[in-house]
Formats: structure tokens, sequence, C-alpha cells
């Protein structure tokens, strides 16, 4: 499903027709526009479409679990999505994420990154898996676009099933092929 636009929508309609899958409504332009202003930031192109022409944000009804944060979780105090990320989770999104030298599928020991400084610049929340796993989607500096995994202390690089790195629509298809081998 290597970034398909096609097969990844074909997926998720399937998923959420079948209940395994809800979608919050699009964001309109004019709302993305304010946010990237205030980030100071245009979000990478498969993303942006994606949140403009079918939805801003995915959830798993069964666990309620985000497989897809909305937009407006990462700022909107007043979000049901607050008490889980809040704008103090989100960095400058016009800095460049400092962890591009790591290859593919490997592991960075946490060393180049420290949480006590806040959350890493230049990556924008997009998921979470459990209190210690994030996904983020870099917004700025040579990753950008590509979507990175923070587990327990790790950053890696997200892979795709060619081990490259996975941009927003190759990550969105391979969550959402996990979520339908989950039955």
């Amino acid at each position: 499903m290597l970034g398909n636009w096609g097969l990844t929508m074909a997926e998720l309609q399937r998923l959420t027709r079948a209940g395994r899958a809800r979608l919050r409504p699009a964001c309109g332009p004019g709302p993305l526009e304010e946010l990237e202003a205030r980030w100071h930031v245009r979000l990478p192109g498969d993303y942006r479409r994606f949140i403009l022409s079918i939805s801003d944000g995915v959830e798993e009804p069964a666990s309620d679990i985000p497989l897809l944060f909305a937009l407006g979780a990462c700022w909107d105090l007043g979000s049901d999505r607050a008490r889980e990320f809040t704008a103090d989770a989100v960095g400058d999104l016009s800095r460049d994420f400092p962890l591009h030298l790591i290859p593919a599928g490997e592991e960075e020991d946490g060393f180049a990154w420290e949480w006590a400084d806040g959350p890493p610049p230049g990556a924008l929340p997009l998921s979470y898996r459990g209190d210690t796993n994030f996904i983020y989607l870099v917004t700025a500096g040579p990753e950008c676009g590509h979507v990175w995994e923070h587990e327990a202390g790790s950053f890696y690089p997200v892979a795709n099933r060619l081990r490259r790195r996975a941009a927003f629509l190759e990550w969105l298809g391979l969550d959402l092929e996990r979520l339908a081998e989950r039955g």
C-alpha cells in the first residue's frame, strides 16, 4: 500500500463501513491556514490533502483510541482530546527536526533529544500507542514529510515495506492494515 492514495482510502472506507474506524469531518482551508500561520509552517502535502478532503482525525470506536489525532486537538485545550494531547505537546514546528541521521528501521537511544527540553521541534503529534509510544509527522528539516515514532525514550523513523522512511500516507496505510488484521 506504499503511499497509494486510492488503496489507503478504500481500506479506510471499508473499516468505516464495518464500524472499525470513525472519521471526524474534514478540516476547512481557513482553520488549517490559520494553524499553519500560527505555527509558521506549511504542513506536508499528503497530510494536508487528507485532513482537507477526507478527515481531520480517525478513531477506533472499539477502544476510542485515536488512530490519527484531529489537528485541532494539538492546540485546542477545550477539545475532547485535550486530556491526551494539549498545546504543550507540540514543539516549534518551524524548527528543523533534530534526528535526521538515523537509518530507517533503526532506533536512536534518546540522547539526541532530551524530553526535559520539551516536545521535539519540527514534529507534529499524529497518534499514540499507549503512554510512552507516540507517532510524529516531521514538519521541518531534512526529514520533512516523514513519520517518526517515539517509544519509551527512543526515536526512530517509521519504515515502509521497502525499509525506506514512511511518509504520512504510507504510515496511515500500514496502520489501517494493522487495524484490519486485528479483526
